[in-house]
C-alpha cells in the first residue's frame, strides 16, 4: 500500500489507497468482483489506475486498525530487534484499539468464530483457492468505537482452481486462529521472542 488519495470534492471525497497487485490489475478486479458478488466482506471499492496499480477504499481512515499477518510481522520485528540488541523487553506498548482487540479475543471469541464460519460458508460457494504462500485470507478490523468486522483483504493471491472439497476448511481457519493468538501473545508479553520461521 502507498499513501492516501482523495477523489471528489471536499464535501464528498472518497479516501483511497493505492496497491500494486502481484498479478495483472484485470485479474485482481475480476477476483474482487467474484468475492464481492458472493457476499464476502471485501474492500468496498476498487478502481484500476493502470496495468500495475489499483486504488481501493482506505479501510483505516477513521483510525481503525487491521489485525492480520502483516500486523503480526511488524510485532515480530520489534521482538527480534530487542533480541538483537539484547534488551529485556521489546518496545511494544498496546494502544487503546489494541486493548479493544485483546478484549475481543479474550472475551468474545464465540463472535469471531461465528463470523469466520459465516464467511467460510460464503467462500465455499466460490470455487477459488488461495496461495499458501500468502495465507492471510481473513483480517480483523477494529474501530475506535469498539466495533469490529472481519475482512477478506488480500484477494490478489486468489486464483481459479478445482480443489478437493474441504481443503479450504482445514487450513484457512487454522492460519487465522494462529495469527490471531500470536498477535495476542506479542502484544501482551514484551519478553516474547520470535519463533523459528518454520512455524510462521
Amino acid at each position: 500500500m502507498t499513501g492516501e488519495v482523495l477523489i471528489g470534492t471536499s464535501r464528498r471525497s472518497i479516501s483511497l489507497v493505492t496497491k500494486r497487485p502481484r498479478f495483472k490489475t484485470e485479474t485482481y478486479m475480476k477476483n474482487w468482483k467474484v468475492m464481492k458478488e458472493a457476499g464476502l466482506n471485501v474492500v468496498p471499492s476498487v478502481r484500476i489506475i493502470d496495468d500495475n496499480t489499483v486504488a481501493m477504499t482506505n479501510l483505516t481512515r477513521d483510525g481503525s486498525k487491521i489485525y492480520d499477518k502483516a500486523f503480526l510481522l511488524a510485532l515480530y520485528q520489534e521482538h527480534q530487534k530487542a533480541n538483537y540488541q539484547r534488551l529485556e523487553k521489546a518496545n511494544i506498548k498496546p494502544d487503546t484499539i489494541d486493548l479493544m482487540y485483546l478484549d475481543l479475543v479474550a472475551n468474545r471469541r464465540d463472535e469471531i468464530t461465528t463470523e469466520l464460519n459465516r464467511q467460510m460458508g460464503l467462500l465455499d460457494n466460490v470455487w477459488y483457492n488461495f496461495s499458501r504462500e500468502r495465507d492471510d485470507t481473513f483480517s480483523i478490523r477494529m474501530h475506535p468505537n469498539g466495533m469490529w468486522d472481519m475482512l477478506l483483504i488480500d484477494i490478489d493471491t486468489a486464483y481459479s482452481a478445482s480443489i478437493e472439497e474441504g481443503t479450504q476448511n482445514q487450513w484457512i481457519p487454522n492460519e487465522f486462529n494462529y495469527t490471531m493468538d500470536k498477535i495476542v501473545i506479542c502484544l501482551q508479553d514484551p519478553t516474547y521472542r520470535e519463533p523459528p520461521k518454520s512455524q510462521f
